[in-house]
């Protein structure tokens, strides 16, 4: 069993060297560690390595270097989703600060083309002293990547944070109390009046059905009505953007970004995809909330219509009517179609503005 442990760990060592050695070929490949994480109160964080590569690659080898002091926490290390089969390593080097890492196929598998973590580990960070570390950057050093030829593959590398408790600042932590109760009332308000307005347009239009059917004039009057209402949604948007801008305003970008604070980088997929947005600037931000609060107003106003329909219009036919109504609807906004799954996610995300 000596021996062939002394084998292994020789034949890990000429894989590593020959990296070393060999001319880089060219690839698309990042090793990246998040600058997000988190650690517990007794300075403990989960640690992910991440793979993003255009190619298939065999093995991954590294370091991580913290300037606080580290140990890594026993039996924590494990290979992840495409590595899975693989061989993942990781071992300490006492009071240097360093953790070495090793991924490795040992019987011919590769991990395939895509983006994703393929090793954790968990580490203790700032000799378990988590009041005093504070945030702890997690260094990436010495990576070389091989090919299933075992060839090396230039990579990039992208360093991690992780921050003790995921506290904030005193200063950062007071701004963050401001805004959110400023956001989750500035919302209600928004919502509530875009509830109103819509309700109010939908009454009218069913007045018109049932105490005028086929009266066009009652329901000319109806929607000219209901488009100056929408028309003036245009302004409680703005108000609900400007209130968000005041309140929020002071609060750095990484902290309105990051889960230690408003984590509304949970929001930005959702942003650009749904409504050409993002989420660069607090301004930014708000207009997405708003259009996201909007959306919410106007399925929940559309899933309390009653009645029978004579037949249930194409998709074709769908789409060329929403376009029509929001081509005269100045308080219109574009809001995606759903599947139960996707708006499920939608509804988790949007939690970050409460």
């Amino acid at each position: 069993m000596i021996r062939k442990a002394i084998l292994a760990r020789g034949a890990l060592c000429a894989l590593a060297l020959s990296l070393y050695a060999v001319p880089v070929a060219r690839a698309d490949v990042t090793i990246a560690v998040p600058d997000d994480l988190c650690s517990d109160t007794a300075g403990e964080v989960a640690v992910p390595l991440q793979l993003q590569n255009d190619g298939p690659v065999r093995a991954i080898f590294g370091r991580i270097e913290t300037q606080s002091g580290v140990e890594l926490v026993a039996d924590s290390t494990s290979c992840e989703g495409r590595a899975q089969g693989f061989s993942c390593q990781a071992n300490a080097v006492a009071g240097t600060g360093r953790v070495n890492l090793v991924v490795l196929s040992t019987g011919g598998a590769v991990i395939p083309a895509g983006d994703g973590p393929v090793m954790s580990l968990r580490l203790r960070l700032g000799n378990g002293a988590c009041d005093s570390s504070g945030d702890s950057a997690l260094a990436l050093r010495d990576v070389a990547v091989a090919d299933p030829s075992n060839h090396p593959i230039a990579a990039t590398t992208v360093d991690g944070l992780a921050a003790c408790s995921c506290q904030l600042g005193v200063s950062d932590a007071r701004q963050v109390a401001t805004c959110q109760p400023t956001v989750a009332g500035s919302a209600k308000s928004l919502v509530v009046r875009r509830l109103h307005v819509l309700s109010a347009c939908g009454a009218a239009l069913l007045a018109c059905e049932k105490k005028k059917p086929g009266d066009a004039t009652c329901v000319a009057k109806a929607k000219a009505k209901c488009s100056k209402q929408l028309g003036k949604l245009a302004k409680t948007t703005d108000k609900f953007v400007a209130a968000v801008e005041k309140g929020c305003g002071k609060i750095g970008q990484a902290t309105l970004l990051s889960v230690r604070g408003l984590g509304f980088e949970q929001i930005a997929d959702q942003c650009s995809g749904d409504f050409a947005g993002s989420v660069a600037s607090i301004g930014d931000i708000a207009r997405c909330l708003a259009a996201q609060h909007a959306c919410r107003a106007d399925e929940l106003v559309a899933s309390r219509k009653r009645g029978p329909r004579p037949r249930r219009p194409t998709e074709t036919e769908r789409q060329s009517s929403r376009a029509r109504v929001r081509s005269r609807r100045p308080g219109a906004v574009t809001c995606p179609r759903r599947s139960r799954a996707s708006t499920g996610a939608s509804q988790r995300s949007s939690s970050a503005s409460s």
